[in-house]
């Protein structure tokens, strides 16, 4: 199988060298336009207001990304895990720098809602479930791989940066998605003891190295905590160690955006975890880079960053787009979905105006708009960054949004001292 594995490698490389060549996005050199934060010696103020406004997304702990409208409805379930995952990362690495008891109170009662998560269903034993609505009996069964790297990840982040009192909890949450994976044969499971529609995580030939980089991550981070799954650990390193560098994966225009910010969610996490492995990080955090130069995604950087492995140069560029990045953010223009006309809305400065192409039938922007001059999304660094077109045909907003990715992009950028 690692035969195999370096063939597919190999494949992915020359895949890289196409889309390189053939995408149609700028490097990104557009100035600063309409903010006066980057001017600004701290983002302070800014922090403040959007974790306070953060504080109206939370149901008994749990964080959301999106408030159904109008008030009162149904919770979106489908973020739910995913994302309260990623929020609580975010509140270990503000409780890390701020240490007050408010940041403390609220991360322990979302690493609860963490094991909410394993729980809810009532089981005898514990498995990952995409969501649950705390007013309701309900939750939503079909965990998926994408919903276990913010769950995972979530975790991880208390046990590195979160309060030494709340760490044996965390770890038994990482013990009991260990034991789900590895008692199920690499999968999540649903009230059957079957395979979740996209939780087959390992699949011989056919396994995807986002989601292998996903299971190393884990496996990686329990050997501090336990050593009894060691031995399957070193057997799939063994058969998929090549794909480690390839989280990320494009073909020309066809990619998904969101795998961005999971593939380097497991780097960092492979790369303090697992030493082994420090130069197949190294490769994939330079491919990646290649990718993000031109995304200005500032939670994507940081996490690339964290992993010590990005040159002077990359580390420098990181630092530009962080401030600009983020300084641009306006979380009242965000804050629903709006009906968008880009040809009138994007008439942004006289210094610079977004040249758009037309991609599978779609315009797109040759370089990332300011992200107050996007349409409304759950969470803007796993979104098409190059989009002019978002809530195309809207009326009325569906779902109200907070500054969740914002504070993201800000603590993780703070930690790895691009701000």
């Amino acid at each position: 199988m690692s035969l195999l594995s370096a063939i597919k490698a190999r494949a992915l490389d020359a895949a890289d060298r196409y889309t390189w060549a053939t995408e149609p996005w700028d490097n990104f050199t557009r100035p600063l336009i309409g903010t006066p934060n980057y001017l600004s010696s701290t983002f302070a103020f800014q922090e403040n207001e959007y974790f306070q406004d953060l504080k109206d997304f939370r149901r008994e702990g749990l964080f959301l990304s999106r408030i159904p409208l109008p008030e009162g409805s149904p919770l979106d379930l489908g973020d739910s895990a995913l994302w309260h995952g990623i929020y609580t990362a975010m509140l270990a690495v503000r409780w890390h720098f701020v240490g007050d008891g408010t940041s403390e109170i609220m991360l322990k009662a979302a690493l609860q809602a963490l094991g909410k998560h394993q729980t809810w269903h009532g089981e005898a034993q514990p498995r990952l479930i995409r969501g649950y609505d705390p007013r309701y009996p309900g939750w939503a069964d079909d965990a998926s791989n994408d919903t276990l790297t913010g769950h995972f990840f979530g975790i991880w982040a208390v046990l590195k940066w979160g309060p030494v009192e709340l760490r044996d909890e965390a770890e038994q949450y990482l013990k009991n998605i260990c034991d789900e994976l590895a008692n199920y044969n690499f999968c999540l499971i649903d009230n059957n003891k079957k395979p979740t529609p996209h939780g087959k995580l390992i699949n011989g030939v056919l396994t995807d190295p986002l989601q292998y980089t996903l299971v190393h991550a884990i496996f990686s981070a329990l050997r501090p905590y336990s050593s009894r799954y060691e031995f399957l650990r070193q057997i799939l390193y063994k058969k998929y160690k090549e794909l480690i560098p390839y989280g990320k994966a494009a073909f020309g225009n066809y990619q998904n955006w969101n795998d961005d910010h999971r593939a380097a969610m497991h780097l960092l996490v492979i790369s303090e975890t697992d030493p082994e492995s420090k130069e197949y990080v190294r490769k994939g955090v330079r491919r990646m880079w290649r990718y993000a130069k031109k995304r200005a995604n500032p939670w994507v950087n940081a996490l690339l960053a964290l992993t010590e492995t990005v040159d002077r140069d990359a580390f420098n560029e990181m630092r530009r787009q962080a401030w600009m990045v983020l300084g641009e953010y306006d979380l009242t223009a965000r804050r629903n979905e709006v009906p968008v006309d880009w040809r009138e809305k994007y008439k942004l400065s006289p210094l610079w105006n977004p040249t758009v192409v037309t991609v599978k039938g779609i315009p797109r922007s040759t370089q990332p708009l300011p992200l107050w001059a996007r349409g409304a999304q759950d969470f803007f660094f796993q979104r098409c960054p190059f989009s002019v077109v978002d809530w195309q045909g809207v009326t009325e907003p569906m779902s109200a949004f907070n500054a969740g990715d914002w504070l993201c992009a800000f603590w993780f950028s703070r930690l790895a001292g691009l701000l």
